[in-house]
């Protein structure tokens, strides 16, 4: 039932209203502009019948004041006048009120009025959300995200980041317009999910998207959104395709600060542009703040083993009946993996999973025989490093993922530290550099 608030100084027209009203509408009353004021701090009606002559605050001064604010301003008025000059409806008009009802009312003429105004109000939200909304995925379009981050947020903290999807041109490439298009859905729909209801996500255009994180965040809290945001987003997006390992779907990721970044739309946009290219012109899948130096490669590059981690944890999470879209040799690793995250759910015992990653910054056929024997000798220090309880497991051509059982965090950096101290004493190959990261089992998302 749509609520209506009536200001009128005259309790015997608040009577007469609320008798044709009642059966239709939740009618509230106040006698006076200050009154309707106290009202609205507290409750907003979905329509304002307001009486032009009033002591005090009159109408039109009412609806003055009402209009600065913006959550009043879009509240739609219908005065209420014993006068009938051209003059004073037209000067209500311009105001912006809806329409003029003369009293004495008449009961049919007062309920068809409310009932039109109501109708228009409600065509005009459709048309204002229609012009405000991108037409593939339904996100805020670009027009709709520089009014939220300029009017409503001007004085407030937040955080804008620009999303952009590494390799879409492959998509249209190779599958067409119209799996890009279920792409750039499956995107949309999983950047809102993972953005949660109280911050806002626009679709800028192409494959380009914005995540405005309102009001203040830790630097700290900030990476783990964008870690959480990489790595849900690959792990979503990649489900449904079928390309090869170099092919998969990245996520990159610009970060403005606002205020300290700038305040309005234009130059926040602009600085997480800058911060995005960095990391676009860096290896592309991972984030940059853009008040960070820009000798940050390296870590990107970690971060990045973090984003493997996370995509790792959700693949062997994946029950066995995902009607084979992943074909890994570590099927039975996953088993055990599901079993152990149920025992630490019942026991809370700690349990740590690690991922090794190789890297040398190089490409060629030599490099490849030299990466084997590498993975080999690295194979070998974990394997005598591990204890009996210990699952471990090659993970790709490049990684290798291990579970420590029974280990808190700082106990499994001691277990790493004896593999990678037992590798540097076998490995052949100094120009490798192995790198890791380590989560807890019962962390994880």
């Amino acid at each position: 039932m749509k609520h209506i608030l009536m200001i009128d100084d005259v309790t015997t027209n608040l009577k007469c209203a609320t008798e044709v009203l009642k059966k239709k509408y939740k009618l509230s009353t106040a006698k006076s502009g200050v009154k309707a004021l106290e009202f609205l701090e507290h409750t907003k009606p979905d329509m304002i019948l307001l009486d032009i002559n009033m002591p005090d605050m009159d109408g039109y001064e009412l609806l003055e004041i009402m209009k600065k604010d913006d959550e009043y301003k879009d509240i739609p008025i219908i005065f209420l006048t014993a006068e009938s000059d051209m003059e004073s409806e037209a000067k209500g008009l311009e105001m912006g009120a809806m329409d003029y009802i003369r009293k004495p009312f008449d009961p049919d003429i007062l309920l068809s009025r409310i009932a039109k105004a109501m109708e228009m109000d409600e065509t005009k939200k459709k048309l204002e959300i229609i012009a405000n909304k991108d037409s593939l995925t339904t996100l805020w379009n670009r027009r709709y995200m520089e009014e939220y981050v300029e009017k409503n947020h001007m004085d407030g903290r937040g955080v804008f980041m620009l999303l952009d999807m590494d390799n879409f041109k492959l998509v249209n490439d190779n599958f067409g317009h119209l799996m890009g298009d279920n792409v750039l859905v499956a995107f949309a729909k999983t950047l809102r999910e993972c953005a949660g209801t109280d911050n806002s996500v626009c679709r800028i255009g192409g494959d380009e998207f914005v995540v405005f994180l309102k009001n203040n965040y830790t630097e700290t809290k900030i990476r783990e959104i964008a870690r959480n945001l990489i790595a849900t987003i690959e792990f979503e997006i990649n489900r449904i395709l079928d390309f090869d390992e170099e092919s998969k779907i990245s996520v990159s990721i610009g970060i403005a600060m606002k205020p300290e970044d700038g305040k309005d739309f234009r130059t926040l946009y602009n600085n997480a542009d800058k911060a995005l290219y960095f990391v676009k012109q860096n290896g592309k899948r991972g984030y940059h703040f853009f008040h960070e130096s820009t000798n940050s490669i390296q870590d990107i590059n970690s971060e990045n083993n973090l984003i493997d981690l996370m995509h790792l944890q959700m693949l062997i999470q994946e029950s066995d009946s995902s009607n084979g879209a992943y074909r890994v040799e570590y099927g039975g690793f996953k088993r055990i993996y599901r079993f152990v995250a149920r025992c630490v759910e019942r026991s809370k015992q700690d349990v740590q999973i690690v991922l090794f990653s190789v890297s040398d910054g190089q490409n060629d056929e030599e490099s490849e025989m030299r990466l084997e024997e590498t993975m080999l000798e690295l194979e070998e220090a974990i394997t005598a490093s591990l204890r009996r309880g210990d699952v471990a497991t090659k993970f790709s051509a490049t990684q290798y993922v291990a579970i420590l059982m029974d280990a808190s965090l700082e106990n499994g950096k001691r277990v790493i530290e004896r593999i990678l101290s037992k590798y540097q004493k076998k490995k052949s190959n100094p120009d490798y550099i192995v790198t890791y990261d380590i989560q807890s089992v019962n962390k994880l998302p």
